[in-house]
Order: structure tokens, then C-alpha cells, then sequence
């Protein structure tokens, strides 16, 4: 959609380019800002109103302050690699696998607010997991498919949407609640939780109901 500006926050790492490139394919990016250490500064807002974006776009950047999600006119959109309803905070893919409960692998698009990945939700959707998948790969699945949903879905948020509140929010987890001891526990039990799961994926899946507000 290029008759409307669009400002995108990211990190570095490969899947950060990734989201670059595929949202530039498909929209006029102004600006991208790869984030290398504080976001919130005095010299980041003044490049984004030097822009005036109609919307910004994130991906797997620090918590942003009013003084850059207020900026544009339609709001900031947040990607989140986990159901909100159930894990807000990093390594949601992971903590869903620790809890046995790979349905609640997904994603997340939602509106920036002063909260942690609880702000009013846009979509929501499941990647394809198969059996062989290891944590690597559930949780880069669930990156792609948000990514490539996100570029897809773009033009429809940007024409209006009205995204609902979240009636419950999910455990947050921090990078300090991992560990490496957790972590070995988990890729050790990653196959059997995943073959339990797509014995049973339909019936399992309704356990957790997906937001959508987007056709």
C-alpha cells in the first residue's frame, strides 16, 4: 500500500531483516530504525516526526514510550511471537512448549500502548508445526508466518480497523526467567509434546480461542 507513510522499528538479527524486506515490498517504509541500544531518545522521535508516518510497524524492539507510539495518525502495531491471552514478554513459543501446550504457539498483531504485549488485538493466527520441529524452529516458524501475515493484512489495518480489548492477559515472562537447565528440559521433552499435540491438533487448537478482527 503506497499512498500511506509507514515507519518500521526492528532489531538486527536475521529475522529483523526479514520483517524489513518483506514489509518494504509491499509498502512505502519512510524510514526502518534497527534498533542498537535505547529507543526511546530525543534524537529517534525527531526522526520520526520528521517523517510524520501514518503508522508504525515493530518487530522484536524495546518497549517504545508515548513519545514514539503516539507519533502517527493510525497508531503503532506490534508483532508478538506468542498468544497474548496466554505469554506476554519474550520466549512465548518456549514457555508454551515448557507448559505442554504447543496450542498456544502463535502470534499476535496488536496496538502499542504503555502496557507489555497487552494492547488491543488486531489478529492472531498459528504456524504450522510438524513433529521434527525443534524449539529453533517452532519459534522462527512463528516469526515467518507473523511477518508475512503482517505485509499481507497491512493495507486492511490501515483502512480502519477496530481491534478488540483483551479480556485476559497471559503470563509475562523475562530473559531472566530462563536458564539452561530449563531450557534442556524442554528440548528433551519437545517431541513427545509435539506428537501429542497433532495426534489431537483440532480438538486441542479450541482450547484457545484466536482473536481476529480483520476479514
Amino acid at each position: 500500500m503506497k499512498d500511506k507513510s509507514v515507519v518500521l522499528i526492528t532489531s538486527s538479527a536475521p529475522r529483523h531483516q526479514f520483517f524489513v524486506e518483506t514489509m518494504s515490498e509491499r509498502l512505502d517504509v519512510r524510514l526502518v530504525i534497527s534498533e542498537e541500544g535505547a529507543v526511546n531518545t530525543e534524537d529517534v522521535v525527531n526522526l520520526i516526526k520528521d517523517v510524520d508516518p501514518d503508522i508504525i510497524f515493530t518487530f522484536g524492539c524495546n518497549l517504545l514510550k508515548g513519545n514514539i507510539y503516539k507519533i502517527p495518525k493510525l497508531g503503532c502495531v506490534n508483532i508478538h511471537t506468542g498468544l497474548v491471552q496466554n505469554y506476554r514478554g519474550v520466549d512465548s513459543s518456549f514457555w508454551a512448549m515448557h507448559d505442554r501446550k504447543p496450542e498456544a504457539v502463535g502470534f499476535t498483531l496488536h496496538f502499542v500502548d504503555d502496557s507489555i504485549d497487552a494492547g488491543d488485538v488486531i489478529f492472531q493466527e498459528r504456524p504450522k508445526l510438524s513433529r521434527a520441529d525443534s524449539l529453533d524452529d517452532v519459534f522462527l516458524k512463528t516469526c515467518k508466518e507473523a511477518i508475512e501475515s503482517l505485509a499481507r493484512k497491512a493495507p486492511e489495518i490501515m483502512e480502519g480497523v477496530a481491534p478488540a480489548k483483551l479480556a485476559r492477559r497471559g503470563k509475562l515472562y523475562q530473559s531472566k526467567d530462563m536458564s539452561l537447565e530449563i531450557k534442556t528440559k524442554v528440548e528433551k521433552m519437545l517431541p513427545d509434546v509435539l506428537s501429542g499435540y497433532l495426534d489431537n491438533k483440532q480438538e486441542r487448537d479450541k482450547e484457545i480461542e484466536l482473536i481476529s478482527c480483520l476479514t
